[in-house]
């Protein structure tokens, strides 16, 4: 599943991240985005914390253990936008 920047930015903005999103930001198939929400809450358990919901984490734990920047993907959302016409580009001539 591959998504542009612009639904990647709508995505890293929600408060928590399931297996789609995990897909979708990444790239990557069903069982291993599965591997990695499984991976980040036992990180969180590990650090003496609560994980509170099953099948999904924290936004900015996914992003902190992907080691993506939200502030690049809001770049390059903002970039695609302006190129592909949603930001003032006229395409007819």
């Amino acid at each position: 599943m591959e998504v542009n920047n612009i639904t990647k930015w709508k995505i890293v903005t929600k408060q928590w991240a399931n297996a789609k999103d995990v897909m979708a930001i990444t790239g990557f198939a069903k069982s291993k985005s599965y591997q990695i929400i499984n991976e980040i809450q036992n990180q969180i358990v590990e650090e003496g914390k609560k994980n509170i919901a099953r099948g999904v984490v924290p936004m900015n734990c996914l992003l902190k253990h992907l080691e993506i920047s939200k502030t690049d993907i809001y770049k390059s959302a903002l970039q695609e936008k302006n190129i592909f016409g949603l930001g003032g580009i006229n395409w007819k001539n």
